[in-house]
């Protein structure tokens, strides 16, 4: 990309793991999203798959891992807007 040119903005969709899953869940959902110009972001919450820590909360610490990733999503200027996608667990966390 050029400095000065203007960034072409799509959605966003968080998919959020279930218990004992990891990031690789969201594998299966991601072509769907990126066919149609969706762009997709799957992330380990801590104490699962390659994230350090052997504490899982079941929603309530996981929150703060949404949290971090919702910030680094919203300066993207090429995200227009973020939609949260949970399973299981995942679910229960953007709820919260």
């Amino acid at each position: 990309r050029k400095t000065g040119q203007a960034v072409a903005c799509s959605p966003c969709v968080v998919y959020l793991h279930g218990n004992s899953g990891c990031r690789l869940e969201g594998d299966e959902l991601a072509d769907s999203f990126l066919k149609r110009g969706v762009s997709f972001f799957s992330m380990d919450f801590c104490g699962c798959g390659l994230s350090s820590g052997n504490i899982v909360t079941l929603g309530h610490s996981e929150r703060r891992d949404v949290e971090v990733v919702l910030d680094f999503l919203k300066e993207n200027a090429a995200v227009s807007f973020i939609a949260l996608y949970g399973r299981s667990m995942g679910a229960a966390t953007a709820l919260l």
